[in-house]
């Protein structure tokens, strides 16, 4: 529920997620409709942005999932300062959601045991390309001269898929998540929305003692 603040009766107002569930359908066929840009900030106070996959909300339809390899540096940087920023643009529709709040890191160290779930649906959930990713070399680690593929560089050989191999059923079973799967919650509190064309801004703020957005018409 979005509680409106100071609004011009002839505003659009909406909640952001259910403002961008409408920008998500609408862009459901662009390629790359669901890529964002999360930016997070290392331990020199240097920002870092990349482009990650957009996987769905959590808990309550608030927080918004990710997925990132244990080694990759967001980790570390979410880990030593857990404020981030997503930015998403979405070209069809001429909008754009700059959300800012802070990142969670979900590991196979969890103890909570609804997160552990969460985690392991959330890598049941991936395709089979994507979950031998977390099977690969570390990120960043150096390809030697000669190697034609940088797969060989892994400690182990890569289970196709991150699948069993084929039982006495036909069946090759997901194996369970590696340690390098993590799955990362982005916990939005404040979000600026602006349309482009009609130059319509908001800004939605997040009241945690009341567990409730509040909406604000704003000029952009």
């Amino acid at each position: 529920r979005c509680w409106r603040v100071r609004v011009s009766a002839s505003a659009a107002m909406q909640v952001w997620r259910e403002r961008l569930q409408a920008s998500i359908a609408q862009s459901r066929k662009v390629y790359g409709g669901n890529f964002v840009q999360l930016a997070t900030a290392g331990g020199d106070g240097r920002p870092h942005v990349r482009t990650v996959v957009f996987r769905g909300f959590a808990e309550d339809e608030r927080a918004i999932r990710v997925i990132s390899h244990s080694q990759a540096a967001k980790i570390a940087q979410a880990r030593e300062n857990p404020a981030a920023e997503v930015v998403w643009w979405f070209a069809k529709s001429s909008e754009q959601y700059r959300l800012s709040g802070r990142l969670q890191v979900v590991d196979s160290a969890e103890s909570d045991g609804r997160l552990r779930d969460l985690r392991v649906s959330q890598w049941k959930d991936l395709s089979d390309p994507a979950r031998e990713q977390f099977f690969w070399p570390t990120p960043g680690k150096v390809v030697p001269e000669g190697c034609t593929d940088f797969k060989d560089l892994a400690p182990e050989p890569l289970p196709p898929g991150g699948r069993e191999p084929e039982n006495e059923a036909g069946k090759r079973p997901i194996l369970a998540p590696p340690d390098t799967f993590v799955l990362l919650l982005f916990w939005p509190e404040t979000v600026h929305y602006l349309k482009l064309g009609t130059n319509f801004a908001q800004l939605d703020q997040w009241d945690d003692e009341h567990k409730r957005w509040t909406c604000k018409h704003v000029v952009p």
